[in-house]
């Protein structure tokens, strides 16, 4: 097998560095988008039928356990949607999905004999996975706020 010529070399190298360069354009809007997607989903689908959640609630906490708080949770999901898909305060829109997942994840914690299968730990059952799943989504809101605190800073030049 013959060595690569530098011109080979250097398109090759221009070449992934290219790719690498579209990767960084379109890794934060992508993340934005695929989070939003996730939560336009979660929220829609409370409106149509509010009783699994209100199922989970009543078994972790009893006194948010209404057909009403369900709802406007799935409104705010929606909202924190919408707001993902225009990219637009994404550090408050990040906090607002952090509570949303130390909510779930408090229940998986609560609830915890509830979310393993039958084999046991650590075999989980699909609701546990459903929780468990919250875990990268809020790194992924970890990450938007970062972004746009750094963001901020660099348009007030520090």
């Amino acid at each position: 097998m013959d060595a690569p010529t530098t011109a080979q070399s250097q398109a090759r190298g221009q070449s992934s560095s290219g790719i690498y360069h579209l990767v960084q354009v379109l890794a934060l809007p992508l993340l934005r988008i695929t989070l939003g997607i996730v939560f336009l989903w979660l929220g829609i689908t409370k409106f149509f039928d509010p009783t699994p959640v209100r199922g989970v609630l009543a078994g972790s906490y009893s006194f948010l356990a209404s057909d009403t708080m369900v709802y406007v949770i799935g409104g705010l999901e929606v909202l924190a949607a919408l707001l993902l898909f225009i990219g637009i305060g994404m550090r408050f829109v990040g906090v607002l999905i952090l509570l949303f997942f130390i909510g779930t994840l408090s229940i998986f914690f609560i609830e915890s004999a509830n979310m393993y299968s039958n084999a046991g730990f650590p075999a989980l059952n699909l609701t546990g996975e459903f929780f468990v799943k919250d875990v990268s989504l809020a790194g992924v809101a970890l990450m938007l706020i970062a972004q746009d605190m750094a963001k901020q800073a660099m348009k007030r030049g520090g």
